[in-house]
């Protein structure tokens, strides 16, 4: 996939203590989730916290959002492709939950607040990943068709470089 620019885009509301300063900030137009993704489920609260272009002009966008059933949901849209991956909101950031969602060669997720780097893990290569000030980010894989496959884990940092978050995709 042709390189993408990811734009940094502040989003928030009140929401349970969850770990995410986005969704504390006040909520801004952009932050509504599209339509096409309204398979998600009843959302509460929504926040965009990365958007990507590529050099075709499409847009790539992440949301988290606070479901009505008080879950938590990562939500990486394509175009009229969307993939969700939604947790309790007590099980957020925990070691057997993923907070990031791959579709169509993208991968894209969240960051607790805290992470500074983000690192994606693949077989034999690691790609650090810049996050929004959101704490979003989406990664473009070299090898669209194999992108679930090509990440192994993602790599949570803090300021200090200590790995503070590990997610595994398999």
């Amino acid at each position: 996939m042709a390189a993408l620019v990811i734009a940094a885009v502040a989003t928030a509301a009140t929401t349970p203590a969850l770990p995410l300063h986005v969704l504390k900030r006040p909520a801004h137009g952009y932050d509504k989730l599209p339509a096409v993704a309204k398979g998600v489920g009843a959302v509460k609260v929504s926040r965009r916290v990365a958007t990507a272009i590529d050099k075709k002009h499409n847009g790539y966008l992440v949301y988290v959002t606070v479901m009505k059933d008080k879950s938590v949901c990562a939500v990486l849209l394509q175009g009229r492709s969307f993939s969700a991956r939604c947790t309790s909101q007590f099980a957020m950031f925990t070691p057997t939950t993923r907070t990031f969602s791959v579709v169509k060669g993208l991968i894209g997720g969240v960051a607790a607040d805290g992470v500074t780097k983000v690192v994606l893990v693949g077989k034999s290569a690691r790609k650090t990943i810049p996050l929004s000030k959101d704490g979003g980010y989406i990664y473009g894989c070299p090898a669209p068709t194999n992108c679930a496959t090509w990440v192994r884990s993602v790599l949570g940092y803090n300021a200090a470089g200590k790995l503070i978050s590990t997610e595994h995709t398999h």
